[in-house]
Protein backbone atom coordinates (compact mmCIF):
# COMPACT_ATOMS: atom_id res chain seq x y z
CA UNK A 1 0.00 0.00 0.00
CA UNK A 2 0.95 3.59 -0.76
CA UNK A 3 0.55 6.34 1.50
CA UNK A 4 0.53 9.87 0.48
CA UNK A 5 -0.38 13.15 2.46
CA UNK A 6 -2.47 15.60 1.26
CA UNK A 7 -4.08 19.20 2.34
CA UNK A 8 -7.82 18.71 3.21
CA UNK A 9 -10.01 20.04 0.09
CA UNK A 10 -7.37 19.97 -2.26
CA UNK A 11 -8.18 20.55 -5.73
CA UNK A 12 -6.65 19.51 -9.29
CA UNK A 13 -4.25 17.22 -7.68
CA UNK A 14 -1.62 15.23 -9.96
CA UNK A 15 -0.51 12.01 -8.72
CA UNK A 16 1.43 9.07 -9.71
CA UNK A 17 1.14 5.53 -8.97
CA UNK A 18 2.96 2.52 -9.45
CA UNK A 19 1.20 -0.78 -10.64
CA UNK A 20 3.11 -4.09 -10.33
CA UNK A 21 2.97 -7.12 -13.09
CA UNK A 22 1.32 -10.57 -10.91
CA UNK A 23 2.73 -12.48 -13.64
CA UNK A 24 6.37 -11.59 -13.02
CA UNK A 25 8.54 -13.44 -10.61
CA UNK A 26 11.19 -10.21 -10.09
CA UNK A 27 8.61 -8.04 -9.15
CA UNK A 28 8.45 -6.08 -12.73
CA UNK A 29 5.96 -3.04 -13.44
CA UNK A 30 2.65 -3.66 -15.64
CA UNK A 31 3.34 -1.86 -18.97
CA UNK A 32 0.44 -1.23 -21.27
CA UNK A 33 -2.29 -0.51 -19.48
CA UNK A 34 -4.80 2.59 -20.74
CA UNK A 35 -7.51 4.71 -18.90
CA UNK A 36 -10.47 1.59 -20.85
CA UNK A 37 -8.16 -1.60 -20.54
CA UNK A 38 -10.29 -4.44 -20.05
CA UNK A 39 -11.97 -4.81 -16.26
CA UNK A 40 -9.64 -1.96 -15.00
CA UNK A 41 -11.85 -0.49 -12.37
CA UNK A 42 -10.94 2.09 -9.78
CA UNK A 43 -12.73 3.53 -6.67
CA UNK A 44 -12.28 5.07 -3.76
CA UNK A 45 -13.51 5.56 -0.27
CA UNK A 46 -13.90 7.90 2.87
CA UNK A 47 -14.17 6.89 6.56
CA UNK A 48 -17.87 6.24 7.40
CA UNK A 49 -18.85 6.31 4.10
CA UNK A 50 -19.89 3.79 0.73
CA UNK A 51 -17.30 3.12 -2.10
CA UNK A 52 -17.43 5.48 -4.90
CA UNK A 53 -16.26 4.67 -8.58
CA UNK A 54 -13.93 7.08 -10.55
CA UNK A 55 -14.63 7.03 -13.66
CA UNK A 56 -11.20 7.14 -15.53
CA UNK A 57 -11.03 9.14 -18.81
CA UNK A 58 -8.10 9.54 -21.53
CA UNK A 59 -4.96 11.87 -20.33
CA UNK A 60 -1.54 12.96 -21.79
CA UNK A 61 1.22 12.88 -19.65
CA UNK A 62 1.63 16.52 -19.61
CA UNK A 63 -1.84 17.46 -19.75
CA UNK A 64 -4.00 19.84 -17.39
CA UNK A 65 -5.61 18.23 -14.66
CA UNK A 66 -8.69 16.24 -15.71
CA UNK A 67 -11.00 14.33 -13.19
CA UNK A 68 -10.23 10.68 -13.25
CA UNK A 69 -7.26 11.34 -16.07
CA UNK A 70 -5.11 8.13 -16.19
CA UNK A 71 -2.20 7.49 -18.66
CA UNK A 72 1.16 5.92 -18.74
CA UNK A 73 4.56 7.87 -18.48
CA UNK A 74 6.73 5.91 -19.90
CA UNK A 75 7.07 1.86 -20.38
CA UNK A 76 10.72 1.86 -22.06
CA UNK A 77 12.35 3.41 -18.98
CA UNK A 78 9.59 3.53 -16.36
CA UNK A 79 7.38 0.86 -16.44
CA UNK A 80 4.72 0.35 -14.10
CA UNK A 81 4.40 3.79 -13.57
CA UNK A 82 1.25 5.71 -14.61
CA UNK A 83 -0.20 9.49 -14.07
CA UNK A 84 -3.76 9.44 -11.95
CA UNK A 85 -5.64 12.33 -11.40
CA UNK A 86 -8.12 11.31 -8.69
CA UNK A 87 -11.15 13.85 -8.35
CA UNK A 88 -11.71 16.18 -5.93
CA UNK A 89 -14.04 14.87 -4.19
CA UNK A 90 -11.50 12.14 -2.73
CA UNK A 91 -9.94 14.97 -0.81
CA UNK A 92 -12.49 17.03 0.29
CA UNK A 93 -12.73 18.28 4.16
CA UNK A 94 -14.73 16.61 6.67
CA UNK A 95 -12.72 13.38 7.40
CA UNK A 96 -8.86 12.82 7.96
CA UNK A 97 -8.51 10.16 5.47
CA UNK A 98 -8.87 8.70 2.06
CA UNK A 99 -8.21 5.43 -0.05
CA UNK A 100 -8.14 5.32 -3.58
CA UNK A 101 -7.34 1.39 -5.31
CA UNK A 102 -7.02 0.49 -8.80
CA UNK A 103 -7.43 -3.08 -10.03
CA UNK A 104 -9.26 -5.48 -12.47
CA UNK A 105 -7.12 -5.63 -15.60
CA UNK A 106 -5.09 -8.53 -16.82
CA UNK A 107 -1.79 -9.56 -15.34
CA UNK A 108 -2.61 -6.66 -12.74
CA UNK A 109 -1.79 -6.69 -8.97
CA UNK A 110 -4.23 -4.19 -6.81
CA UNK A 111 -2.96 -0.85 -6.69
CA UNK A 112 -4.13 1.00 -3.31
CA UNK A 113 -3.07 4.87 -2.05
CA UNK A 114 -3.68 5.84 1.16
CA UNK A 115 -3.72 9.64 1.53
CA UNK A 116 -3.35 11.17 5.13
CA UNK A 117 -5.80 14.75 4.58
CA UNK A 118 -4.10 17.10 6.76
CA UNK A 119 -5.28 20.35 8.18
CA UNK A 120 -1.72 22.08 7.72
CA UNK A 121 -0.54 22.79 4.44
CA UNK A 122 3.04 21.37 4.23
CA UNK A 123 3.67 23.68 0.67
CA UNK A 124 3.20 27.09 2.35
CA UNK A 125 6.73 28.30 3.64
CA UNK A 126 4.91 31.53 5.87
CA UNK A 127 2.26 30.12 7.98
CA UNK A 128 2.00 26.30 6.80
CA UNK A 129 -1.52 26.82 5.99
CA UNK A 130 -2.83 28.14 9.64
CA UNK A 131 -5.44 30.56 8.06
CA UNK A 132 -4.80 32.10 12.08
CA UNK A 133 -1.55 33.26 11.66
CA UNK A 134 -0.21 36.41 9.50
CA UNK A 135 0.32 34.88 5.98
CA UNK A 136 3.57 37.23 6.32
CA UNK A 137 7.12 37.55 6.84
CA UNK A 138 7.89 38.44 10.88
CA UNK A 139 8.89 41.57 11.33
CA UNK A 140 7.19 42.70 7.77
CA UNK A 141 3.68 44.44 7.35
CA UNK A 142 0.99 42.56 8.41
CA UNK A 143 3.48 39.79 10.21
CA UNK A 144 4.38 39.15 13.64
CA UNK A 145 6.19 41.54 16.15
CA UNK A 146 9.53 39.69 17.35
CA UNK A 147 11.56 41.23 20.59
CA UNK A 148 14.07 43.42 19.60
CA UNK A 149 14.78 47.16 19.03
CA UNK A 150 14.89 47.38 14.73
CA UNK A 151 11.37 47.64 12.79
CA UNK A 152 8.74 45.14 13.11
CA UNK A 153 10.20 44.41 16.73
CA UNK A 154 8.89 45.35 20.51
CA UNK A 155 11.86 45.94 23.04
CA UNK A 156 11.49 44.54 26.16
CA UNK A 157 14.01 45.63 28.37
CA UNK A 158 13.14 43.59 31.24
CA UNK A 159 11.09 40.78 31.86
CA UNK A 160 7.36 41.76 32.57
CA UNK A 161 8.01 45.11 30.81
CA UNK A 162 7.41 46.34 27.61
CA UNK A 163 9.32 49.46 25.91
CA UNK A 164 7.29 51.46 24.05
CA UNK A 165 7.16 55.10 22.17
CA UNK A 166 3.65 56.55 22.05
CA UNK A 167 3.10 59.04 18.98
CA UNK A 168 -1.16 58.99 19.65
CA UNK A 169 -3.50 58.65 22.25
CA UNK A 170 -6.97 58.03 20.89
CA UNK A 171 -6.83 59.54 17.65
CA UNK A 172 -4.41 62.89 18.88
CA UNK A 173 -0.58 63.12 18.90
CA UNK A 174 1.10 63.17 21.98
CA UNK A 175 3.84 66.08 23.04
CA UNK A 176 6.19 65.90 25.90
CA UNK A 177 4.40 68.16 27.46
CA UNK A 178 1.09 65.38 27.53
CA UNK A 179 2.49 62.75 29.85
CA UNK A 180 5.68 63.03 32.22
CA UNK A 181 7.17 66.62 31.10
CA UNK A 182 4.70 68.26 33.52
CA UNK A 183 3.28 67.48 36.81
CA UNK A 184 0.42 64.65 36.71
CA UNK A 185 -2.55 65.54 38.41
CA UNK A 186 -3.34 63.40 41.62
CA UNK A 187 -6.03 63.30 44.03
CA UNK A 188 -5.70 66.18 47.01
CA UNK A 189 -5.89 69.78 47.51
CA UNK A 190 -2.68 70.97 46.54
CA UNK A 191 -0.84 72.58 43.40
CA UNK A 192 -1.75 69.82 40.50
CA UNK A 193 -4.11 67.98 42.36
CA UNK A 194 -8.05 67.81 42.25
CA UNK A 195 -10.09 67.34 44.52
CA UNK A 196 -12.42 64.29 44.31
CA UNK A 197 -15.96 63.97 46.69
CA UNK A 198 -18.12 60.41 46.04
CA UNK A 199 -16.92 60.68 42.34
CA UNK A 200 -17.61 64.24 41.64
CA UNK A 201 -14.90 67.05 40.91
CA UNK A 202 -14.70 69.87 43.52
CA UNK A 203 -13.68 72.97 41.41
CA UNK A 204 -13.28 76.82 41.91
CA UNK A 205 -13.52 77.75 37.83
CA UNK A 206 -12.50 81.78 37.40
CA UNK A 207 -12.44 80.88 33.51
CA UNK A 208 -14.80 79.33 31.16
CA UNK A 209 -14.18 79.37 27.45
CA UNK A 210 -11.26 81.81 28.22
CA UNK A 211 -13.83 84.35 29.65
CA UNK A 212 -13.62 85.34 33.50
CA UNK A 213 -16.50 83.84 34.88
CA UNK A 214 -17.51 86.62 37.36
CA UNK A 215 -19.50 86.52 40.89
CA UNK A 216 -23.17 87.47 40.66
CA UNK A 217 -26.30 86.66 42.31
CA UNK A 218 -25.43 82.77 41.15
CA UNK A 219 -23.34 82.45 37.80
CA UNK A 220 -22.93 85.13 35.40
CA UNK A 221 -21.90 83.04 31.89
CA UNK A 222 -19.91 85.33 29.47
CA UNK A 223 -21.07 86.11 26.43
CA UNK A 224 -18.57 83.76 24.24
CA UNK A 225 -20.27 81.03 25.57
CA UNK A 226 -22.54 79.33 23.31
CA UNK A 227 -25.10 76.56 23.53
CA UNK A 228 -25.46 75.12 26.64
CA UNK A 229 -26.78 71.81 26.15
CA UNK A 230 -28.38 71.29 30.24
CA UNK A 231 -29.19 73.54 32.77
CA UNK A 232 -31.02 72.19 35.22
CA UNK A 233 -30.30 73.92 38.67
CA UNK A 234 -31.14 77.26 36.88
CA UNK A 235 -32.96 79.48 39.70
CA UNK A 236 -31.05 82.73 40.12
CA UNK A 237 -28.71 81.70 36.86
CA UNK A 238 -27.81 84.99 35.22
CA UNK A 239 -27.00 84.18 31.41
CA UNK A 240 -24.98 86.93 29.34
CA UNK A 241 -25.62 86.62 25.81
CA UNK A 242 -26.19 82.87 25.75
CA UNK A 243 -27.84 80.80 23.33
CA UNK A 244 -29.69 78.20 25.08
CA UNK A 245 -30.39 75.44 22.49
CA UNK A 246 -31.00 72.36 25.03
CA UNK A 247 -33.32 71.21 28.14
CA UNK A 248 -35.69 73.37 29.43
CA UNK A 249 -34.61 75.63 31.70
CA UNK A 250 -36.84 76.02 35.06
CA UNK A 251 -36.35 79.80 35.80
CA UNK A 252 -34.29 82.49 35.12
CA UNK A 253 -33.97 85.75 36.70
CA UNK A 254 -32.19 87.79 33.51
CA UNK A 255 -31.89 86.73 29.93
CA UNK A 256 -29.67 89.58 27.89
CA UNK A 257 -29.20 87.00 24.90
CA UNK A 258 -31.05 84.91 22.69
CA UNK A 259 -33.10 81.62 24.18
CA UNK A 260 -34.10 79.29 21.12
CA UNK A 261 -35.01 76.06 24.19
CA UNK A 262 -37.73 76.44 26.26
CA UNK A 263 -37.88 78.39 29.17
CA UNK A 264 -40.71 77.80 32.34
CA UNK A 265 -40.02 80.96 33.94
CA UNK A 266 -39.26 84.49 33.22
CA UNK A 267 -39.40 87.06 36.04
CA UNK A 268 -36.76 89.71 34.18
CA UNK A 269 -36.45 90.85 30.79
CA UNK A 270 -35.63 88.67 27.62
CA UNK A 271 -33.72 90.20 24.35
CA UNK A 272 -35.39 87.34 21.57
CA UNK A 273 -37.09 84.13 22.56
CA UNK A 274 -37.35 82.01 19.47
CA UNK A 275 -38.83 78.57 21.02
CA UNK A 276 -41.74 77.79 23.46
CA UNK A 277 -42.09 79.84 26.68
CA UNK A 278 -43.70 77.08 28.72
CA UNK A 279 -44.49 79.15 31.92
CA UNK A 280 -45.58 82.84 32.97
CA UNK A 281 -43.53 86.26 31.43
CA UNK A 282 -43.84 88.20 34.85
CA UNK A 283 -41.65 90.77 33.19
CA UNK A 284 -42.23 93.18 30.13
CA UNK A 285 -41.64 92.55 26.23
CA UNK A 286 -40.36 94.86 24.38
CA UNK A 287 -42.14 94.62 21.55
CA UNK A 288 -43.62 91.85 18.81
CA UNK A 289 -42.09 92.25 15.56
CA UNK A 290 -43.89 93.87 12.33
CA UNK A 291 -45.79 90.38 10.77
CA UNK A 292 -45.22 89.19 14.23
CA UNK A 293 -48.55 88.31 14.83
CA UNK A 294 -50.69 87.04 11.85
CA UNK A 295 -53.86 85.15 11.12
CA UNK A 296 -51.95 82.08 11.15
CA UNK A 297 -51.43 82.63 14.62
CA UNK A 298 -55.16 81.76 15.66
CA UNK A 299 -56.94 78.79 15.25
CA UNK A 300 -57.96 78.04 11.60
CA UNK A 301 -59.50 74.80 13.08
CA UNK A 302 -62.90 74.32 11.15
CA UNK A 303 -65.83 75.62 13.53
CA UNK A 304 -66.27 78.43 15.88
CA UNK A 305 -63.40 80.71 17.18
CA UNK A 306 -65.55 82.57 19.62
CA UNK A 307 -62.56 85.19 20.83
CA UNK A 308 -62.94 86.95 17.24
CA UNK A 309 -66.32 86.43 17.33
CA UNK A 310 -66.40 83.68 14.58
CA UNK A 311 -69.39 81.69 14.43
CA UNK A 312 -68.00 78.88 12.01
CA UNK A 313 -65.39 78.91 9.46
CA UNK A 314 -64.34 75.74 7.11
CA UNK A 315 -64.14 74.92 3.35
CA UNK A 316 -67.45 75.35 1.41
CA UNK A 317 -69.21 72.78 -0.45
CA UNK A 318 -70.37 74.74 -3.24
CA UNK A 319 -71.70 78.08 -4.04
CA UNK A 320 -74.14 79.03 -6.60
CA UNK A 321 -74.83 83.05 -7.47
CA UNK A 322 -76.82 83.36 -4.36
CA UNK A 323 -75.60 80.57 -2.39
CA UNK A 324 -73.08 78.92 -0.51
CA UNK A 325 -73.30 75.41 1.28
CA UNK A 326 -71.35 75.49 4.36
CA UNK A 327 -69.06 72.51 5.43
CA UNK A 328 -71.15 69.38 5.72
CA UNK A 329 -70.06 69.68 9.74
CA UNK A 330 -71.57 72.51 10.28
CA UNK A 331 -74.90 71.24 11.94
CA UNK A 332 -76.80 74.86 12.20
CA UNK A 333 -80.25 74.82 12.51
CA UNK A 334 -82.70 76.24 9.94
CA UNK A 335 -82.33 79.88 10.16
CA UNK A 336 -80.44 80.01 13.19
CA UNK A 337 -78.04 81.70 10.95
CA UNK A 338 -79.95 84.71 9.25
CA UNK A 339 -78.35 87.83 10.00
CA UNK A 340 -75.02 86.78 10.24
CA UNK A 341 -72.29 87.69 8.00
CA UNK A 342 -70.84 85.19 5.67
CA UNK A 343 -66.90 86.62 4.20
CA UNK A 344 -65.19 84.57 1.42
CA UNK A 345 -61.25 83.97 2.72
CA UNK A 346 -60.31 81.56 -0.03
CA UNK A 347 -60.67 80.26 -3.57
CA UNK A 348 -59.88 80.15 -6.79
CA UNK A 349 -62.41 83.47 -7.68
CA UNK A 350 -64.77 85.92 -5.49
CA UNK A 351 -62.36 86.00 -2.31
CA UNK A 352 -62.85 88.87 0.01
CA UNK A 353 -66.84 89.12 -0.78
CA UNK A 354 -68.88 89.47 2.13
CA UNK A 355 -72.77 88.68 2.56
CA UNK A 356 -75.35 88.64 4.89
CA UNK A 357 -77.03 85.64 4.93
CA UNK A 358 -80.85 85.99 4.53
CA UNK A 359 -81.97 82.46 4.94
CA UNK A 360 -80.49 79.18 5.74
CA UNK A 361 -81.21 75.07 5.18
CA UNK A 362 -79.68 73.82 7.73
CA UNK A 363 -80.69 70.07 6.11
CA UNK A 364 -78.46 70.95 3.43
CA UNK A 365 -76.20 73.24 5.08
CA UNK A 366 -77.15 76.17 2.56
CA UNK A 367 -76.93 79.73 2.81
CA UNK A 368 -79.28 82.14 1.36
CA UNK A 369 -77.38 85.56 0.69
CA UNK A 370 -77.49 88.38 -1.75
CA UNK A 371 -76.20 87.74 -4.97
CA UNK A 372 -72.69 87.67 -5.37
CA UNK A 373 -70.63 90.38 -7.41
CA UNK A 374 -68.15 87.45 -8.92
CA UNK A 375 -69.87 83.36 -7.76
CA UNK A 376 -66.78 82.19 -5.17
CA UNK A 377 -65.37 79.03 -7.27
CA UNK A 378 -61.90 76.90 -6.70
CA UNK A 379 -62.02 75.12 -2.62
CA UNK A 380 -64.13 78.06 -0.99
CA UNK A 381 -62.75 79.21 2.50
CA UNK A 382 -65.50 81.16 4.58
CA UNK A 383 -65.85 82.92 7.96
CA UNK A 384 -69.38 83.73 9.13
CA UNK A 385 -68.75 86.69 12.13
CA UNK A 386 -71.99 87.42 14.71
CA UNK A 387 -74.36 90.48 13.71
CA UNK A 388 -76.91 92.04 15.74
CA UNK A 389 -80.19 91.16 14.58
CA UNK A 390 -83.10 93.22 13.28
CA UNK A 391 -85.74 94.09 15.59
CA UNK A 392 -88.65 92.14 15.63
CA UNK A 393 -91.15 94.59 16.00
CA UNK A 394 -90.25 98.11 13.84
CA UNK A 395 -89.89 100.96 16.15
CA UNK A 396 -92.93 103.77 16.42
CA UNK A 397 -92.04 107.01 14.79
CA UNK A 398 -93.80 110.22 15.19
CA UNK A 399 -93.70 112.20 12.23
CA UNK A 400 -94.32 116.03 12.54
CA UNK A 401 -93.12 117.27 9.03
CA UNK A 402 -92.62 116.52 5.80
CA UNK A 403 -90.09 118.45 3.86
CA UNK A 404 -90.40 121.15 6.41
CA UNK A 405 -94.03 121.00 6.40
CA UNK A 406 -96.00 120.54 9.60
CA UNK A 407 -98.30 117.23 9.57
CA UNK A 408 -101.94 118.34 11.14
CA UNK A 409 -104.14 115.53 12.38
CA UNK A 410 -107.54 115.93 12.82
CA UNK A 411 -109.39 114.38 15.99
CA UNK A 412 -110.32 111.49 13.78
CA UNK A 413 -106.60 111.09 12.48
CA UNK A 414 -106.72 111.82 8.71
CA UNK A 415 -103.26 113.19 8.15
CA UNK A 416 -103.66 116.69 6.23
CA UNK A 417 -100.18 118.02 4.92
CA UNK A 418 -98.93 121.35 4.99
CA UNK A 419 -102.14 122.84 6.48
CA UNK A 420 -104.41 122.04 3.43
Amino acid sequence: MSKQSVTKGATSQIHYVWIRDSSSTVGAGLTGLAFNSGSLVASYVRPGAARSAITLATQTVTGAFSSGGFVEVDATNMPGLYRLDPPDAVFASGVDSAIVMLKGATNMEPCVIEYELKAVNLQDGVRGGLTALPNAAAEAAGGLYTRGTGAGQINQPANGRIDANAVTMAGTTLTGRDIGASVLLSPGTGTGQITLTSGRVTANTDQLAGQTVTAAAGVTFPASVASPTNITAATGVVLSGVTHTGAVIPSVTTVTGNVNGSVASVTGAVASVTGNVGGNVTGSVGSVASGGISEASFATTAGSFTPLGIIDQGTAQSATGTTLVLRSAAAFASSELVGAMVIITGGSAGVGQSRWITAYNGATDTATVDTWTTTPTGTITYKIVAAAPAPATPPAVNVTQVIGDPIITSSSKTTNWGGT
